[in-house]
């Protein structure tokens, strides 16, 4: 009985504005730089952030660094450890050189990056945490 009653409530609740609007966001960061979203949306830049925020407890910078970390890792998992070259890399990722690449990745994880593609034993938990098998 509660089953039937929740879901016909769920089926015409409406979705908050913060999380709307997230999903309004969410496609345009693969493209749109950050500080242009708001003038795309018709929003403040300071509620585009605010709701960021409040939906994904990060910043749209932090969300856009974990994407780029993600397709990195994922990449280097496709290579062999003596087929990477590190500057095309760090080149392929919009990094300026290849020392600013090896100092985001490892303050991202804690090892530089040909420690993890020596070892490849990182897994990243449903919340974002590291760690080493």
């Amino acid at each position: 009985m509660l089953d039937e009653i929740l879901s016909a409530w769920l089926l015409t609740s409406l979705e908050d504005k913060h999380s709307d609007l997230v999903r309004q966001i969410l496609p345009l960061l693969k493209n749109t730089p950050i500080t242009d979203i708001g003038e795309k949306l018709h929003r403040s830049q300071r509620t585009i952030e605010r709701s960021f925020m409040r939906v994904t407890r990060l910043t749209m910078k932090q969300y856009n660094s974990m994407v780029c970390l993600e397709a990195i890792l994922n990449y280097l998992s496709q290579l062999d450890e003596d087929e990477i070259d590190w500057a095309n890399v760090a080149g392929k990722y919009d990094f300026s050189d290849q020392s600013h690449f090896i100092r985001h990745i490892k303050s991202s994880i804690g090892r530089t990056p040909a420690e993890y593609a020596k070892k490849r034993d990182l897994a990243i938990d449903t919340y974002g945490n590291f760690e080493f098998n």
